[in-house]
């Protein structure tokens, strides 16, 4: 369909309107001939001069009132059927009313013009708005692509064939060019060579070639593609118009320059994040492994001296302290290495149907083994569905939250674990009567390497002393798991004092059994 920007400019149609104008004023003054003196007739010229502006050109309009004005002359000036009037003063009054509507008619045409071009004007800022907010909005370059397509395509009614080059749009492997709108081979051709043209000669972009059919789409400094359009379309013969086109073309190579800017700033940012976040944990292990590894490296030395002698109970003290000290740095070796893991983008994690029962009696034997005076509270319902879960990755995060309600309660207290089915997801509940975590902590205690200092650890009843506090790196991996998983996890106090660490899964439809496999079961 036509566009709007091309119904702004004047058409040769409208110029009989101006004529019909005129036929009328001819008529009206020959209806009033002897009823009004010459000089009232003579002000139908002026009338019929402005109102005729409306619609005719400079030259039609300045053609037609000397035409005019000499018929009057001929027709209504005495002596009739002359063009020498008889009198001075009617000479002076058709140079007058010449004049006057002359330019009257040329004001009148200026008038429109300008007030066609501000229109003209305002259509096409309008249209070069919406098209920057629309391609702003789009997410997909193909989808901005397709966005000045068809936005051309309305405005020249025929199809417009795009060519983008891969590297620009930052696309590694594939063929070099990208074609929009399902060009011919020919066509492809076309707008193969449009491109050579437009990206060889930067100045070319710059030229007023009313006759072009091919528009650059060009960033701020090279050519990102071209547009080419149908065979059957006619060649621009308005600068306007053609300059319009390629401010459109022109904005779309800007938002792909800003587009691809953007990803390479995201992706420069992700690597800047990754590596610190390396360099981080490279410090904060090398830091938090030197007292770990002294003390099992003073204890394996003193059970070395000490297996000279008989003093076995000693002995196993030291052997408790080393096996103690291991499993601090094995689970903290764990949580550095699967926070980075998990912290990589596009990780793909090994799901399975799992029991929820297994895997939490799983924990609860494991801790037992180590501390086997813990009291352990489990209510699990019986409905209890199959989690769709990585069941590595899910018994480090339940084994990290048991372990840091065993370190921030007394040895007696009862650690709590539940679970609940809430819509579409379970939530999993550990509980215990410790300390409690202040409320503004709830948040900032799950970011990497946040501790919460202002807490005092319980002292172990058996050995006397504090547990190790550890490198802020526990919940952080906790958050990590359960975002891989599609759930939540978050912090709240325990009704009756201590903490309770919430952990929501999403609930999912096992996949049926084969056939045969029902069949076996009935």
């Amino acid at each position: 369909m036509p566009s709007q920007v091309a119904r702004t400019l004047p058409f040769r149609e409208r110029h009989w309107y101006g004529v019909v104008v005129w036929v009328l004023a001819w008529a009206l003054m020959w209806w009033l001939d002897g009823r009004f003196v010459v000089p009232n007739l003579a002000l139908m010229l002026v009338l019929a001069s402005a109102v005729a502006g409306l619609w005719l050109g400079p030259l039609s309009a300045f053609l037609i009132n000397t035409v005019s004005i000499l018929f009057f002359s001929y027709f209504f000036v005495t002596p009739r059927l002359s063009f020498t009037p008889a009198l001075q003063e009617d000479l002076v009054l058709l140079v007058s009313v010449y004049g006057v509507s002359t330019v009257i008619s040329y004001l009148t045409v200026r008038l429109r013009t300008a007030v066609t071009n501000e229109a003209s004007h305002a259509v096409r800022a309008g249209q070069l708005r919406l098209l920057s907010d629309r391609l702003r909005e789009a997410t997909d370059w193909l989808a901005k692509v397709d966005l000045l397509r068809k936005l051309l395509a309305d405005h020249t009614g025929v199809p417009a064939y795009v060519l983008l080059t891969r590297p620009q749009l930052a696309v590694s492997d594939g063929p070099q060019f990208e074609f929009f709108g399902e060009p011919s081979p020919f066509q492809k051709q076309r707008l193969i060579m449009e491109w050579q043209r437009f990206s060889t000669d930067p100045f070319t972009a710059s030229r007023t070639d009313d006759t072009e059919r091919a528009i650059p789409i060009r960033g701020r400094e090279k050519a990102w593609g071209v547009v080419v359009f149908h065979d059957s379309f006619e060649p621009l013969t308005d600068w306007l118009g053609y300059s319009h086109f390629r401010d459109l073309c022109h904005l779309l190579g800007l938002e792909l320059e800003r587009y691809i800017a953007l990803i390479q700033a995201r992706e420069a940012t992700e690597q800047v994040r990754t590596q610190a976040i390396r360099n981080t944990l490279l410090t904060a292990i090398s830091h938090d492994y030197h007292t770990p590894l002294s003390t099992i490296m003073g204890a394996a030395s003193v059970l070395v001296e000490q297996t000279k002698g008989d003093s076995h109970a000693e002995l196993a003290g030291l052997a408790s302290t080393i096996v103690e000290e291991t499993e601090h740095l094995h689970r903290m070796t764990n949580n550095t290495l699967q926070l980075a893991r998990l912290d990589a983008s596009g990780i793909e994690i090994n799901k399975n149907w799992e029991s929820l029962e297994e895997i939490i009696g799983t924990i609860i034997a494991r801790v037992k083994r180590r501390s086997s005076n813990r009291q352990f509270s489990v209510h699990l319902p019986a409905d209890l569905p199959l989690l769709h879960v990585d069941v590595v990755l899910l018994m480090q995060l339940l084994d990290n939250l048991v372990q840091n309600s065993l370190k921030y309660s007394r040895t007696g207290s009862v650690i709590t674990i539940d679970t609940i089915n809430a819509h579409h997801e379970v939530v999993i509940r550990v509980s215990d009567r410790g300390e409690g975590i202040p409320g503004w902590w709830h948040e900032q205690v799950f970011e990497i390497f946040q501790r919460v200092d202002d807490v005092d650890l319980p002292s172990d009843a058996r050995t006397g002393k504090q547990p190790r506090r550890g490198a802020g790196v526990g919940l952080a991996v906790c958050r990590a798991i359960a975002r891989v998983h599609g759930g939540r996890i978050w912090i709240e106090d325990n009704p009756g004092g201590g903490t309770r660490v919430n952990l929501a899964l999403p609930i999912g439809a096992p996949p049926a059994l084969p056939s045969s496999a029902s069949e076996e079961l009935t």
